[in-house]
């Protein structure tokens, strides 16, 4: 399953920006994915799943009986809060939502790398709570810390030259220099007419491959057998003869692609299918319990109310057992 990657976030940045400037906060979800559930000329879902994808949605899971202490914080301090800004921060797998709420601003940053975090922020930058509280080398994320993003040490592939372009193998070398995935590399490899696997032997044009990247906005998904294998903000040439599905926005294509990749996942996997049958006897089985559960309650009440008929009866058949035994 192919992964979100900071290329993507710079496009869905400005399509969120877009869609949701002066838009409000209706409510908080999180079971694993965080839901934003949002309100701008009708229902909007935005959805974010730490080192996977964060988009808006139109296919809403089941939310959760019982919020965590993160998620009720946010709910009361954003309550019908409106959005003031989307961005992308650091070229990086960061998005950070600007509300302006009763009690001021405040900033939600989703950090949507592997083992990603929420972080909560006020006006001042400084981090009021987090999903997961944690501690790093370069920074801490805990609450009354200055909020900071994670430091990287790659160049934006809008900003690198030709002389900090290392040598070997393409994609391997770009990767250790240039802040992009593996593959969108390929893509611009494959644009500037650059072999994956050999020595760069054309700088200027990868160079110039790398900037092409951030030319145009067309989102798509591919399929294989109507099976999606792939999407991206704009065609991708290494794509060769796959025709792409083309979509208005970045968010209705990834949508689209990862509630394909959902079904295609729970149809092929039996571990999954175990798993609804085994949930499926369980909730039977709950159901049993349950009715026979209210059975014994009603039962109980029945002694309960006529305890005194109940204890009469209790001594008579003690004296009849006596009696018996005495005989």
């Amino acid at each position: 399953m192919q992964k979100m990657g900071n290329l993507d976030y710079h496009f869905l940045a400005k399509e969120l920006a877009a869609a949701l400037d002066g838009g409000r906060i209706n409510k908080i979800y999180s079971n694993g994915v965080f839901r934003l559930k949002l309100n701008r000329n009708g229902e909007l879902n935005f959805v974010a799943e730490a080192g996977v994808r964060a988009h808006l949605t139109k296919y809403v899971e089941e939310a959760p009986e019982h919020p965590s202490d993160f998620v009720m914080l946010i709910r009361k301090r954003l309550d019908n809060a409106k959005i003031k800004s989307v961005k992308q921060l650091n070229f990086d797998r960061l998005l950070s939502f600007v509300f302006d709420a009763k009690d001021g601003l405040f900033v939600l940053v989703f950090e949507l790398f592997q083992n990603g975090n929420v972080v909560f922020c006020g006006s001042d930058d400084k981090i009021i709570d987090a999903l997961k509280r944690e501690k790093y080398a370069a920074r801490v994320l805990k609450p009354k810390q200055p909020y900071s993003p994670p430091p990287s040490n790659k160049k934006n592939p809008l900003e690198i030259t030709e002389a900090e372009l290392p040598e070997g193998k393409a994609v391997a070398a770009l990767a250790k220099a240039v802040n992009l995935p593996p593959f969108y590399l390929e893509e611009a490899c494959f644009r500037a007419g650059q072999k994956y696997g050999a020595e760069i032997t054309d700088k200027k044009a990868v160079i110039a491959a790398l900037r092409s990247l951030f030319d145009e906005t067309a989102p798509c998904v591919y399929y294989e057998n109507e099976k999606p294998v792939a999407f991206a903000p704009f065609p991708l040439k290494k794509m060769g003869a796959v025709e792409p599905r083309f979509f208005p926005f970045l968010s209705e294509a990834v949508d689209a692609y990862y509630s394909s990749v959902e079904r295609e996942t729970k149809r092929e996997n039996p571990a999954h299918k175990k798993l609804l049958h085994l949930l499926e006897t369980q909730k039977t089985a709950l159901a049993e319990f349950e009715t026979k559960e209210k059975e014994a309650r009603s039962a109980a009440e029945y002694i309960y109310a006529n305890y005194g008929d109940v204890e009469s009866a209790i001594e008579k058949a003690r004296a009849e057992r006596k009696r018996e035994l005495d005989l």
